[in-house]
């Protein structure tokens, strides 16, 4: 039954460089027969040379899966996610940015867990080079953490760190975006505010996989003055602060209390 739900992968990317193609890859080579989900690429900000880069890589593997680009002169990830979760068809979400990689059961094994209340969660390690020579990173942790264990959103609260590693279903995310203020944490700012509508999480097997990059250079690992990162941090708290306060008993407030916890122990890590 599960296997005529049609999911949607939305790839952000921003002046991509090969990594895309071993990202896109991944993506069409699945176990889930390719008409049962579409790709939507979001190529921001710059246009040229990488809009033509992509399309000749569409042409190329049209038959093999269905990858629909889309190009905004406006650059951000949140922006051209939110333009890829207008633009779906599917019932169900997964996001996956574009230095990344899938294992080849990844979206069948999430459908597997996943419904319209429920929201199935993969294992996930990371790499640099190669796929072969992986890592832990924290999701793997609470994978192994919470395998078997009966669900509480706050055992499971890692998981809401990253829209990442999951696939959601579009009851679960109504009309939530992701806020394009916010130059971090966003993520966890995104699925804190459709948490009130997580009836459950399930887990893959260990062998659907998200595989994370280390890639030098990226958002996450550039680096910021001191100054900007207070700036940032107090923008994120007081954003978490406000979501509670217009809907107090919508959100598990110690899941609220976690993430103010998570924000200003990131940024005591970052400026030591």
């Amino acid at each position: 039954m599960y296997l005529i739900t049609m999911i949607s992968v939305i790839i952000p990317t921003y002046k991509p460089q090969a990594y895309l193609w071993d990202c896109l890859d991944s993506v069409c080579n699945q176990t889930l027969l390719p008409s049962n989900y579409e790709i939507i690429l979001v190529l921001n900000g710059c246009n040229q040379p990488y809009k033509q880069l992509i399309e000749d890589y569409v042409v190329k593997h049209d038959k093999i899966c269905q990858i629909h680009l889309i190009h905004t002169d406006t650059p951000g990830v949140s922006n051209a996610r939110n333009i890829g979760i207008d633009e779906s068809k599917g019932s169900f979400l997964t996001f996956v940015d574009d230095d990344d990689l899938i294992s080849q059961n990844y979206l069948e094994e999430l459908l597997k867990v996943s419904s319209d209340k429920c929201i199935g969660c993969s294992n996930s390690l990371c790499f640099k080079e190669s796929i072969d020579n992986c890592g832990d990173n924290f999701i793997s942790k609470a994978f192994k953490n919470c395998y078997g264990a009966p669900y509480s959103i706050f055992k499971f609260r890692h998981f809401l760190s990253s829209p990442c590693g999951k696939l959601i279903h579009k009851n679960i995310i109504r009309k939530v975006r992701f806020p394009v203020e916010l130059a971090k944490s966003e993520d966890s700012v995104f699925c804190l505010k459709f948490s009130p509508y997580v009836k459950e999480m399930k887990l893959t097997c260990g062998s659907a996989v998200y595989y994370q990059r280390k890639r030098e250079g990226s958002v996450m690992r550039r680096k910021n003055s001191l100054r900007n990162e207070l700036i940032m941090l107090c923008k994120l708290e007081m954003t978490y602060i406000s979501i509670w306060l217009r809907h107090p008993f919508r959100y598990n407030f110690v899941l609220v209390l976690s993430r103010l916890y998570a924000g200003f122990r990131n940024f005591l890590l970052y400026i030591r």
